[in-house]
């Protein structure tokens, strides 16, 4: 118990943990379009906005009501938070009706259970309710799969728990000794404290989901929404390094629209932009899910293939460039604009070296064939030879695994 000299002013700390709780649905509403999180931030805020509601309603209206009406709108704005949490981890939705039917359920039955009796009884249900609620939301935040965000879920789940445990004191304490102003008021500073924490936790919630949206878009291409030369280098080395210690057979391809300038001179750039984002769309459609495409500059496009064989990584070229040729593109005048491709191929296995080494001496090779292919009429894949020397990077030294081929 805490000693008795000091002397805390209950409805002072009522007011206090109301105006941190609407600060909290405040920021989150501010933050989270900025975070890409307009859709949860619209469940937090409400969650904790009914949070402070309740506060008022404890302040305000005498039990049973005030209680029993309080913690209803407690549990509901914790069921709230939960659904914002689970719309971020991609987890699906807590259904809002039934939300709003459990609340008043449970204010109807916590209503029922403490009419006519005194006011203490009517706390201590009241309180158990909520130390129940409080205690599930913080389980279930602290082993829900995040994402990104695992530790700011944590750190608002150590918020909620504390919440329970400041609740559970509550409940000691009336049943050890007499039920005092103070006991509720200590009560009270200990769950405005939590109410920072899960405040922080929010905070940085969001500012790891702004810091991720800003390096994502920093790794991708803004004209066609694949990666970017960066975003791809990062990602294929991750993938080179991940096949390196079974030695996987990976492929790399390196591919350019032919006559891309023509296309601009005589179409204009609006045409151009439009050829390379269809180009960007009939390459993911024909390419396998698990294989990383990205723009390496102006019409160059390269794609990595993870446990594909020689034969396969030319049938899947084959295909890219048969997708690309068969059909045309529509022009806003209705006439149709033939494109083509060209395609330079590189077989292996993933070896020993640094996977970043491997990446650029892999695109070196693959770039030498799309030399080829292009000196060779376009519109074809020519798969590069192992021992190829491309001068601008020095000597490419790659597992010689496939022999070359030609179109």
């Amino acid at each position: 118990m805490p000693p008795p000299m000091v002397d805390l002013h209950h409805p002072t700390l009522l007011i206090a943990l109301a105006v941190v709780t609407l600060v909290t649905a405040a920021m989150v509403l501010l933050a989270g379009p900025l975070a890409g999180a307009r859709r949860e931030s619209h469940w937090w805020a409400a969650g904790y906005c009914a949070m402070a509601l309740s506060l008022g309603l404890f302040m305000r209206i005498p039990a049973p009501w005030g209680s029993v009406l309080g913690t209803g709108l407690l549990c509901g704005g914790l069921g709230l938070v939960m659904g914002g949490f689970r719309a971020y981890a991609e987890l699906g939705r807590v259904p809002l009706p039934g939300l709003v039917l459990g609340t008043l359920g449970l204010a109807g039955a916590g209503l029922g259970a403490t009419w006519g009796v005194d006011p203490l009884t009517s706390s201590r249900v009241t309180a158990l309710a909520g130390l129940a609620a409080t205690a599930f939301t913080a389980g279930w935040l602290w082993q829900a799969p995040m994402r990104d965000a695992q530790a700011a879920a944590r750190i608002t789940a150590t918020g909620c728990a504390g919440v329970g445990v400041a609740m559970a004191w509550w409940l000691l304490g009336t049943a050890w000794g007499p039920w005092t102003e103070q006991l509720t008021a200590w009560t009270s500073l200990a769950v405005l404290a939590c109410q920072v924490v899960v405040l922080a936790g929010q905070m940085l919630l969001l500012t790891q989901r702004h810091a991720a949206k800003l390096a994502q878009a920093a790794a991708t291409d803004s004209l066609t929404g694949i990666h970017n030369r960066a975003g791809f280098e990062e990602l294929a080395t991750r993938k080179i390094g991940r096949a390196a210690p079974t030695e996987e057979p990976l492929a790399l391809l390196v591919f350019d629209i032919d006559h891309f300038k023509r296309i601009n001179d005589t179409h204009g750039h609006p045409i151009g932009d439009r050829v390379l984002r269809r180009v960007v769309g009939r390459a993911l459609n024909t390419l396998r899910p698990d294989d990383l495409l990205g723009r390496w500059g102006g019409e160059e496009f390269v794609a990595l293939l993870v446990g594909v064989t020689p034969e396969q990584a030319w049938d899947a070229a084959e295909r890219l460039r048969v997708a690309i040729a068969s059909r045309g593109f529509k022009l806003p005048d209705g006439t149709r604009l033939s494109v083509t491709i060209s395609v330079g191929l590189m077989a292996t296995r993933a070896n020993t070296l640094d996977p970043r080494t491997q990446l650029r001496k892999l695109v070196a090779v693959a770039d030498v064939a799309l030399y080829e292919a292009k000196r060779g009429g376009r519109n074809q894949v020519q798969v590069g030879e192992p021992n190829t020397r491309p001068v601008p990077l020095g000597e490419a030294e790659v597992s010689p695994w496939v022999a070359g081929q030609t179109a």
